[in-house]
């Protein structure tokens, strides 16, 4: 059967496919042709215009939500994507990642600094990130040191240059471990020129995106820079949750662990001056850590799922110029 088909042809073969339900294998006996060439008819039908393909529209984002987080919170934006209920963590990044990244367009401009941390939804998030067409030199960050020797497609270091990349900019790489064995050697490497030149930089930050970690559920823990038997001990010491490699506590404030002083990253207070900090999350177990971050200025927006954000803004809290008073409820 020679494929210049008359769209009478390709009309009854759509008409028999899309609205009688015949299979691709009786569609290609009743045409006498094989069901690869079947296939391609129905694609023919789809070019010429003959089938339409609408599909009702999808809200990806809970509006409600974000309003009720930017109230109750004093956040300065809030981005939250609708998540099915027991959708796997996985899924739910790519969501994330896929129907936030229109706002990196947004907030991404020619000629900013941009702080930016490792992470699994983060990456997502810059993955799907697309940048405007006139976009023309950013400087990228890397908000806090190398987790392992292994270096992964999550790591703060992979992703910053795919942003470079993308915004067609410079990247600033902090070359050592986020985590020294002592304080004596983590004051050798902020000495040195080239890390100097990071914690410089990240002074004149623009915009910052960072993941929230708790103790068991973080990319430390992930890849075993934190073990399960140190998780009591930061609990002990009044860890709530982690930004960059440095732990706080309920208030927000940094933790007094055995890592406060061998931490390689931006400092918190770095992040609390800068004008837009977004924290990326994906997971309801992170509320309260996210509540704290608010608490303690380090964080002033967030792009998260909907079951992080009910989770959220279960919490007993009042909100006053963006800080809380927060007592668990047991929810």
């Amino acid at each position: 059967m020679a494929f210049n088909i008359s769209d009478e042809a390709l009309t009854l073969a759509a008409r028999l496919y899309y609205i009688d339900g015949v299979s691709q294998q009786k569609l290609a006996a009743m045409f006498n042709v094989s069901q690869a060439k079947a296939s391609r008819l129905l694609a023919m039908a789809r070019e010429r215009g003959i089938v339409t393909v609408t599909v009702n529209e999808y809200v990806a984002r809970n509006r409600e939500q974000e309003k009720l987080l930017i109230e109750r919170f004093g956040l300065k934006k809030a981005v939250v994507i609708r998540v099915q209920s027991g959708q796997p963590a996985e899924q739910a990044r790519t969501l994330i990642g896929h129907f936030a990244a229109p706002l990196i367009t947004e907030n991404i401009q020619t000629g900013m600094v941009i702080g930016l941390a490792g992470g699994r939804t983060i990456y997502e998030l810059i993955e799907s990130y697309k940048p405007h067409p006139g976009i023309n030199g950013v400087t990228v960050i890397q908000a806090m040191g190398n987790v392992g020797s292994r270096i992964s497609s999550i790591d703060a270091s992979e992703v910053g240059r795919m942003l470079a990349v993308k915004g067609k900019g410079s990247f600033l790489a902090i070359n050592a471990p986020v985590f020294t064995p002592s304080r004596e050697i983590r004051d050798v490497f902020l000495n040195h020129e080239q890390i100097k030149e990071v914690m410089e930089m990240s002074k004149r930050m623009d915009v910052a995106f960072v993941g929230i970690g708790i103790p068991g559920n973080s990319i430390l823990a992930d890849q075993n820079i934190i073990s399960e038997k140190e998780i009591p001990n930061l609990r002990c010491d009044g860890v709530c949750g982690e930004i960059c490699g440095r732990f706080f506590d309920s208030d927000g404030n940094e933790a007094s662990t055995i890592y406060k002083n061998k931490t390689i990253s931006i400092e918190l207070d770095t992040l609390r001056k800068t004008p837009l900090v977004f924290g990326v999350v994906n997971g309801s177990d992170r509320a309260d850590a996210i509540a704290a971050a608010i608490k303690g200025k380090i964080i002033n927006s967030l792009i998260a799922d909907s079951e992080c954000a009910g989770q959220l803004l279960k919490l007993d809290t009042v909100s006053g110029k963006g800080r809380q008073t927060k007592r668990h409820t047991g929810v």
